[in-house]
């Protein structure tokens, strides 16, 4: 299952990053580009994240919960 999560989170990732991140710096006036940067760098975190998890596994890495508890409080 945390191969899923980790797809399906990355895809999410991607196509805020192509569509939603660029619409929003052009349309959300005054401070959509300060938004859409703090997004990024949330999202770019979560990456850090996910890259760190490829190597653990549930139940037998003792950080694999409390990274995978940090990942889901960034994507709340």
């Amino acid at each position: 299952w945390s191969n899923q999560y980790m797809w399906e989170v990355a895809r999410h990732s991607v196509g805020e990053e192509l569509v939603v991140y660029p619409a929003m710096e052009k349309h959300v006036k005054p401070d959509g580009k300060q938004i859409a940067e703090k997004d990024r760098a949330q999202h770019q975190e979560v990456k850090n994240n996910l890259h760190k998890l490829e190597n653990k596994r549930p139940g037998k890495d003792p950080e694999f919960e409390s990274i995978m508890d940090h990942t889901m409080r960034l994507l709340e």
